[in-house]
């Protein structure tokens, strides 16, 4: 009989792990579910990880857009408008990161000059 008692405390103990489990992962923001994923392409998020050349290229732009070099204007422009709605320095972003956004948009329309469709 005096195994109910050490039965009873291992099942309290056991629900109350679980119960703190279960409150911190709903609990938990959403930023830091995302650093926990690793390096994810998230929507909203700039997809490329940091290192930024000094001269932006082609290919780097595209990177960090998250879209292909030889997008259409159209596509380059819809993921501009996201991420900067996502970034932008009057939204809690980065001035920083916005520029970049700016300069990577610039970029790959200047390539795509007579490419409308």
């Amino acid at each position: 009989m005096a195994w109910i008692p050490i039965a009873l405390g291992v099942a309290v103990a056991g629900g109350a792990f679980a119960a703190r489990a279960i409150t911190k992962r709903v609990a938990m923001p959403a930023a830091q579910r995302v650093a926990e994923q690793g390096n994810k392409n998230v929507w909203g998020q700039v997809p490329y990880p940091g290192n930024f050349k000094e001269k932006m290229d082609m290919s780097e732009a595209a990177l960090i857009l998250g879209i292909r070099a030889s997008s259409e204007k159209r596509k380059v422009e819809d993921r501009y408008r996201k991420l900067m709605m996502l970034n932008h320095p009057d939204q809690g972003g980065s001035p920083y990161l916005a520029l970049k956004v700016n300069e990577a948009k610039q970029i790959l329309e200047k390539g795509k000059i007579n490419t409308d469709s």
